[in-house]
């Protein structure tokens, strides 16, 4: 574990910090220099509230934080280089640690004793960082000494550390820390290996007064003294500081955090220094958390800045290391044209790619059906024919609810609730809605509804739909189905019915859009019926609705159509982690469809990923994604009732 050690001047507040840090009262802490003789050592969990929002979610039975190693080492004064002070004692405890927290007093008060009678924070820090450097100095003269005859002799590494030590020695000499030298990679390499003070990061703690606290914005001396401790952090180190009250965080150290947060709030302070302290000191040490949970546990994972994926999985264990998947998108425009469709799906098989996500059409899923099978492709598109699922074909899996799935569930559900005994389809002159449309006439004659109009279609650039929703309106359906309607039309047609004077029901089995039918058809639009999804409220998990806020910070407005792109991402990753056979083996994929499960991060509850389709298709060729009905009222969709597909 990586060491933090408290270093400054006597009498500055280390050893209170050090206690309110570790919430112990392991530090002697008293009125006179060198109080601390032998370090104090403490592991301190890191800060970080989203471990108990994790937690919450999948109610794990624990919860493990990051921690880091926290030191207390005794106060230095001038001449510590020297031994002054048992300084050469205490400047070796320095040379164990990886990096330095420097308490610098900021406060003013008569009663505790200054080493150098006045507070003068720059002062302090000058005489700590010179220390440092006297001593590396020292260090490095003595091995430069020892690598002159190496380095004569021809020694490769004596002779790169013999330079070094020679480029460092003057950069001291100037009063410059080794942590600010440019070096190159290699230098770099090797200055790990010289055990320099000077060179180790560097955070700094301004220690303040209870009374300072809250207002560091003035003119008051302990606002001066943050300020010139923060422009010379700056300036000289690259470094940064924090504010603290030493004295105030360890007494909070002894109450519950909710308590202390609030007295925290009488002062005006929104977070505990500490907490700052903590996650400053982690990140200075080039630390960085990944979050893992479930119901066993919710744990943060320790790496190191820069680790890419792979080496973090390795931190839980070796063999994700070995065996991690990595997910490589590669996308194409088929522009909703089956020839482009066919072109893209040639280029990822040229391109070595097992799993696609689309097309976005039947025409198109239909014709990249043989590219697919040839070049053992799983494709999961947005498609409704049976066709792609049934067997022969196993290559296809449905990403979706279906219409012939959604709609049957509407029919039924408003037969029984709502008295609805004939139906009207409309639908616009393309194929997915035309098929959308046959599939809804079947089913709803399947349940016994009486099909008044089934015929009658329009252009997808109509504008006036009064004369084609006449002759419709003429049957006097109970329920009017817009098949495949798109979010653009769905208003308008909804307007043109209500207009000449439809009473009834009026449906879809897609997903539509509350704004647009807002902007579009306002309250007219009230009693409407469509399908939702998983962003739904009552289903949707915290991961999802940051998902849906992405998605619409980034494109301005969110539609459900993305989840299902969503959804056949996780199902294809989770899968391969399942099994990583499959990642170039379909066969394998095929077979861990029929056990595989999974836990759901973007619905509440214990949902889970699984593959479904026994009933529609015989085989399990679609994900499990809930078949929720919504009803729209008021600017705003209401859960009429949710299913599940089997």
């Amino acid at each position: 574990m990586l060491k933090t050690g408290i270093v400054g001047l006597p009498n500055v507040g280390k050893s209170t910090l050090f206690n309110a840090v570790t919430r112990t009262r392991k530090a002697q802490a008293a009125n006179f220099p060198f109080c601390t003789i032998e370090p104090n050592v403490g592991i301190v969990n890191v800060p970080d509230d989203r471990l108990q929002k994790l937690a919450a979610i999948s109610k794990s039975e624990k919860i493990l934080p990051a921690a880091i190693e926290f030191v207390d080492i005794a106060g230095l004064v001038a001449g510590a280089s020297e031994g002054e002070g048992l300084g050469n004692q205490f400047l070796s405890h320095i040379r164990e640690v990886d990096a330095i927290i420097q308490v610098v007093r900021c406060f003013e008060s008569s009663d505790i004793h200054h080493v150098s009678g006045t507070v003068d924070p720059v002062r302090d820090i000058e005489v700590i960082n010179t220390e440092l450097m006297l001593a590396d100095l020292g260090a490095l003269k003595k091995r430069a000494d020892r690598c002159q005859k190496g380095a004569r002799s021809g020694d490769k590494v004596a002779k790169a550390e013999l330079a070094l030590a020679e480029k460092l020695i003057p950069h001291l000499d100037a009063g410059k820390p080794a942590l600010t030298a440019e070096l190159n990679a290699e230098e770099k390499a090797l200055l790990h290996g010289f055990f320099l003070l000077s060179a180790k990061p560097t955070l700094f703690a301004c220690n303040v007064g209870e009374n300072d606290l809250a207002d560091l914005t003035g003119d008051s001396p302990a606002a001066i003294h943050v300020r010139a401790v923060r422009d010379y952090a700056a300036k000289h180190l690259g470094s940064e500081a924090v504010v603290i009250s030493a004295q105030i965080e360890s007494e909070l150290a002894e109450l519950p955090r909710e308590e202390a947060l609030e007295f925290l709030s009488g002062l005006g302070v929104t977070d505990s220094g500490v907490s700052q302290l903590i996650r400053g000191a982690y990140h200075l040490l080039g630390l960085r958390t990944y979050l893992t949970t479930g119901p066993k546990e919710t744990r943060a994972w320790t790496i190191q800045a820069g680790d890419k994926a792979p080496a973090a999985a390795g931190v839980i264990h070796s063999d994700f290391e070995r065996g991690f998947i990595a997910a490589q998108i590669v996308s194409f425009d088929d522009q909703k044209d089956p020839k482009r469709a066919i072109a893209g799906m040639e280029q990822m098989a040229q391109e070595g790619i097992h799993y696609v996500v689309g097309p976005n059409v039947d025409d198109g899923a239909a014709a990249v059906r043989p590219v697919a099978e040839q070049n053992g492709i799983m494709y999961f598109p947005y498609a409704f024919p049976k066709s792609l699922y049934q067997a022969p074909a196993s290559n296809a899996v449905l990403g979706m609810v279906a219409n012939y799935q959604s709609g049957p569930a509407i029919y039924k559900y408003l037969m029984e609730n709502e008295g609805v005994k004939t139906v009207a389809f409309i639908a616009a002159n393309e194929s997915d809605p035309l098929s959308q449309r046959d599939g809804g006439v079947e089913a709803a004659t399947a349940l016994g509804m009486e099909v008044v109009s089934d015929n009658v279609t329009y252009q997808v650039d109509t504008t006036d739909f009064t004369p084609v929703l006449t002759p419709v309106m003429r049957a006097q359906p109970d329920l009017l189905v817009l098949s495949g309607v798109s979010p653009a039309n769905a208003p308008q047609l909804i307007r043109s019915a209500r207009e000449l004077g439809f009473q009834g029901l009026i449906s879809t089995e897609t997903a539509q859009d509350a704004g647009v039918l807002a902007e579009g058809a306002g309250d007219l639009a009230n009693g409407f019926i469509s399908v939702g999804g998983a962003s739904t409220p009552e289903l949707a998990s915290p991961m999802m609705n940051e998902f849906v806020q992405r998605y619409t910070d980034m494109f301005g407005e969110y539609n459900d159509e993305s989840n299902t792109k969503v959804y056949a991402l996780e199902y294809i990753l989770e899968t391969l982690k399942a099994d990583p056979s499959a990642i170039t083996d379909v066969a394998a994929f095929q077979a861990t469809m029929d056990i595989f499960e999974a836990p759901n991060p973007y619905m509440n509850g214990d949902a889970k990923l699984r593959y479904v389709g026994m009933t529609s298709f015989g085989q399990r060729r679609q994900v499990a994604v809930p078949l929720v009905v919504n009803v729209y009222q008021d600017g705003a969709f209401e859960t009429l009732f949710v299913a599940e597909v089997d």
